[in-house]
């Protein structure tokens, strides 16, 4: 998927589909963390053809204020709306492939927010057990940080004068 990054957007050309700034909430996890509920849009010509809820978190980098947001996609109805997305826009690529490439739009989204004040990491994630579990091969080549997580994008925004 080529992207390009507009101003709180992201679109992505052979498609023509663009991935707006998402709308975030506070989420408490059932551990009682503290998250982030990000609720996506996707359009096409400026209507709505899709969107996409999921959780993740933010988390202060040690000894600075720079911060790393992470958008995990692990969850089956997170797997399930991209796998449903991917049929709709009749896409006939491998699902891991649009899966990280999806991923990649939606981090891309934060690149062009014009206020940063410190620099910010945005990861999109998910477990392949859940890949598994979903029917998505993984293949050799995903970038796992573990056995049991992989990294399907990962981006880095540094911060702005503005």
């Amino acid at each position: 998927m080529s992207i390009d990054q507009r101003v709180e957007s992201a679109f992505e050309q052979r498609s023509g589909v663009t991935i707006a700034l998402p709308r975030m909430l506070p989420h408490t996890f059932p551990d009682g963390r503290e998250g982030i509920e990000y609720q996506f849009a996707f359009l096409r010509d400026g209507a709505r053809i899709g969107g996409l809820g999921l959780f993740g978190t933010e988390e202060f980098i040690e000894g600075s204020r720079d911060r790393v947001y992470t958008l995990d996609l692990s969850p089956e109805w997170v797997l399930e709306s991209v796998l449903q997305f991917k049929a709709a826009l009749g896409d006939t690529s491998e699902d891991f492939d649009f899966l990280q490439s999806l991923a990649e739009g939606l981090v891309s989204v934060f690149a062009r927010n014009a206020r940063n004040r410190f620099s910010q990491r945005n990861l999109a994630i998910t477990r392949i057990d859940a890949l598994v579990q979903a029917g998505i091969p993984v293949p050799d080549e995903a970038g796992r940080v573990s056995d049991d997580w992989i990294i399907l994008a990962d981006l880095l925004v540094p911060a702005t004068s503005a």
